[in-house]
């Protein structure tokens, strides 16, 4: 189940990313204003070069000048109308691709978030065809005449005989769930043949398990070790993974984490015992307070960017890491904006995703500007708590 923290990490990486695409929309404004003098001097000749060479400069000056804000001022007497024109042209196409950019960040960070609900289900549409091929194996081998059958044996003894499998096979919303997200076609036989192979060689999971007297919770530490320790540490397993989502170093802890406590929730013979996690408690608020979050903290910058320089009296701003000034503009628009999230939660919050996710001194750094950021804040009235929030700020 998604908890806050992993919320704010998403939103600070879409963050991230906006910020990186505003620097590459900015080349790609400019060159709106290179193409069209570019053009009009191959029609006219080389004998103007220097002349639209200041055209340009002018029309560069005039987009630096507006581009922020998307504002039309003429700042320049030297300005000319083709100058001018291009200038805001060049703004123009800059406040689109901005717009573009963060409308398309924004789904993206909510589609990448429920899609690990869908990588939970699909583990178990993983742990059903695997118990399904060892029986394939088997009757295949046996079919042939093979002599030696030990390993196909103990694997559908192990994983096709297994009551917790069977359980979760009989999970009538786990079923519903698998159908809903079209988890329930013809499996990769191919794929999972080498994943039989890779299983087979595993000589820790049939020392721990072959031999010990058939139970239910034996069974169920042979679920507990394929999630755990097949899926999650197997090299090659997690290759796959790897290529299927590019975010899977980041989400499988997440998704490991649910799948165990699935499992630890089955009851023997019970079979709607299994507690079918959602993707959160409550998405459509979390999805409100992540979306939010999010926007305020792109939107709103400038307000923040006030604060941070009234505050940073030994940093010029310029000077403060990108990942840490983000982290900052974000913990200042939750806390201005989520009256019920108690300051220091907030605070606490985003000095540990700073642990994780910028330099070592950064947490020490952010601590204390959005501490002095805070109390300065609450004292003028920007930052108002209720309810639950007012809880840590006594």
């Amino acid at each position: 189940m998604l908890n806050r923290r992993l919320l704010r990490v998403k939103a600070m990486q879409s963050v991230y990313a906006y910020k990186q695409s505003e620097e590459s929309n900015y080349e790609l404004a400019l060159d709106v204003i290179r193409e069209k003098f570019a053009e009009e001097l191959s029609i006219v000749g080389n004998e103007h070069k220097e002349a639209f060479a200041e055209k340009e400069k002018l029309a560069i000056a005039y987009f630096d000048h507006n581009y922020k804000k998307g504002t039309t001022e003429v700042m320049n007497e030297q300005l000319g109308e083709d100058s001018i024109k291009a200038g805001a042209q060049a703004v123009k196409r800059y406040q689109e691709l901005l717009l573009k950019d963060f409308e398309s960040f924004k789904i993206k960070m909510v589609n990448d978030t429920e899609k690990i609900y869908v990588r939970y289900l699909r583990y178990f549409k993983y742990l059903f065809d695997l118990a399904e091929l060892s029986k394939k194996e088997l009757d295949l081998k046996i079919e042939r005449g093979a002599a030696n059958l030990e390993k196909e044996t103990q694997l559908h003894n192990l994983i096709y005989r297994n009551e917790a499998i069977a359980l979760l096979k009989k999970n009538t919303e786990l079923k519903e769930e698998l159908e809903s997200y079209k988890l329930t076609g013809e499996a990769d036989w191919q794929q999972f043949k080498e994943w039989y192979v890779l299983l087979k060689k595993d000589n820790t999971f049939f020392e721990n398990f072959q031999g010990k007297e058939k139970s239910f919770e034996n069974d169920r530490l042979i679920l507990r070790y394929l999630i755990k320790d097949f899926f999650f540490k197997n090299e090659a397993l997690i290759s796959e993974f790897e290529r299927q989502d590019l975010l899977w170093a980041e989400n499988r802890t997440i998704i490991r984490s649910m799948l165990l406590k699935t499992l630890k929730s089955l009851e023997e013979g019970v079979d709607s015992s299994a507690e079918i996690l959602s993707i959160s408690r409550n998405w459509d608020e979390d999805k409100e307070f992540f979306l939010r979050l999010y926007e305020k903290t792109i939107n709103d910058e400038e307000e923040y960017q006030e604060e941070v320089i009234k505050h940073s009296k030994k940093w010029a701003s310029d000077r403060i890491a990108k990942v840490d000034q983000i982290l900052i503009n974000m913990a200042i628009a939750e806390m201005m904006s989520f009256p019920n999230i108690p300051v220091k939660v907030t605070i606490n919050e985003f000095i540990e995703i700073s642990k994780i996710y910028s330099t070592p001194k950064s947490w020490q750094f952010i601590n204390g500007i959005l501490d002095s950021i805070s109390n300065s804040m609450m004292k003028s009235g920007k930052i108002r708590k209720s309810g639950r929030g007012l809880i840590d700020n006594r």
